[in-house]
């Protein structure tokens, strides 16, 4: 949603101002999570392209995240980091997240 729109929004009483304060705006008015051109389920993440997927394939991932961080714990060392000063901040989140969420 772009600025404009959320401005209507409030104006047209759609939405309050504390509402549309919580609204992810982007120049493209596409929020974190948003759906694509072509129906599909998009994240931006910070990086350059968002990860796209069918919402089908959505149950399948998630009931792989585990494994997914268990591995990338395991073989840390053999991974590319951009910046390889964030390599051990970026593992120690992974293993809290991991805690954290039971999984």
């Amino acid at each position: 949603m772009t600025n404009f729109e959320l401005m209507k929004a409030v104006e047209n009483g759609e939405m309050t101002a504390e509402e549309a304060s919580k609204v992810t705006v982007t120049a493209s008015g596409k929020g974190n999570v948003y759906i694509g051109d072509k129906g599909g389920l998009c994240i931006r993440h910070g990086g350059r392209y968002p990860v796209h997927m069918y919402v089908n394939q959505l149950v399948p991932f998630l009931g792989r995240i585990s494994e997914a961080l268990d591995f990338v714990i395991a073989n840390q060392e053999d991974f590319t980091f951009k910046d390889e000063n964030d390599r051990e901040s970026t593992i120690a989140t992974i293993a809290q997240w991991k805690e954290d969420h039971l999984i």
